[in-house]
């Protein structure tokens, strides 16, 4: 008996220890997404602006979205731009995703973890020569060595119904260089 209570401590002291070490890696895989992250969060300064188009934005989007006070404005400072987002987008979260489709940069726009938008970033050339036309995205503008287009998912799951594609095209309209 007692060789047996000696093997079921030695296994809990093990398991004790499994345990612990896998706690502290979680913990700072964490903290290193957190890290990252921040960088990407949102400004929730609120401001008011209209919803025209501003110099940079592409003409292909649709004017007829409307204006709504009360925005919270995200802005990029790795690569300068930033956009405006009103009320029904609250909670939103900017995040940082892998590059695809040849992209220098992918940045996702998610509300209740469902990504609703997407910021791709592009190098111009790769843009003109591989990219358009075959990525389904549109051109918001261009900046140094720079393009940027946006994906939207076309259509919202049922919960967030709220987000319509006028709202998505209101957002892209006040995409702009800082």
């Amino acid at each position: 008996m007692k060789i047996k209570y000696k093997i079921a401590l030695v296994i809990i002291a093990v398991a004790s220890i499994v345990g612990t070490v896998a706690a502290v890696l979680i913990r700072q895989e964490n903290k290193k997404y957190d890290e990252t992250s921040s960088q990407y969060s949102t400004d929730i300064s609120t401001a008011k602006v209209s919803a025209s188009p501003t110099s940079s934005s592409v003409s292909s989007l649709d004017s007829s979205a409307t204006a709504v006070s009360d925005w919270h404005i995200y802005r990029n400072s790795k690569y300068g731009f930033e956009l405006t987002f009103s009320d029904v987008w609250r909670g939103y979260q900017a995040k940082e995703a892998i590059p695809i489709n040849g992209s220098e940069a992918k940045i996702d726009f998610v509300l209740d973890d469902k990504v609703l938008m997407s910021i791709l970033v592009y190098k111009t050339e790769v843009w003109d020569d591989s990219a358009k036309g075959k990525v389904p995205a549109t051109e918001l503008g261009r900046s140094g060595d720079y393009t940027f287009v946006y994906q939207a998912l076309e259509t919202p799951p049922p919960e967030l119904a709220q987000i319509t594609e006028k709202e998505i095209a209101a957002v892209a309209k006040t995409f702009k260089f800082k």
